[in-house]
């Protein structure tokens, strides 16, 4: 979706609002504040003492976010790792290292492996 603004750029040489995409009517901010709203409610007629705006904004998202997250954070573990693995192998090519080399070489398809890791789960 990105292609056709970058494109529609280059030639006129500066995008206006009236250029970019509307958004789905699940995503406008009317549509979630009435949901929000309406969840808001229902959550003061079950818990009038104490209502709670966590229990209503899920019921409004729908555990999307949470979901979401479950995806990101092992990628984040993977993004992490990624320097680790490569400071290890780093070691090897010290000049008084005893690092065997097969062990470097578990670094390195580590590495790789790990990249390709992370780019999937971004990009699946």
């Amino acid at each position: 979706w990105v292609s056709p603004l970058i494109s529609k750029c280059r030639k006129q040489g500066t995008l206006d609002v009236n250029d970019l995409y509307e958004p789905l009517p699940d995503c406008e901010a009317s549509t979630l504040t009435d949901k929000l709203e309406e969840n808001w409610f229902v959550e003061t007629k079950r818990n009038p003492d104490r209502p709670s705006l966590i229990r209503a904004t899920l019921r409004t998202v729908r555990w999307k976010p949470l979901v979401n997250s479950l995806i990101f954070i092992p990628s984040e573990l993977l993004k992490i790792s990624q320097p680790l693995l490569l400071t290890f192998l780093m070691r090897f090519f010290e000049p008084c290292s005893t690092m065997p080399a097969w062990h470097a070489w578990l670094l390195a398809m580590g590495t790789i492996f790990v990249a390709f890791c992370s780019s999937v789960i971004l990009n699946y």
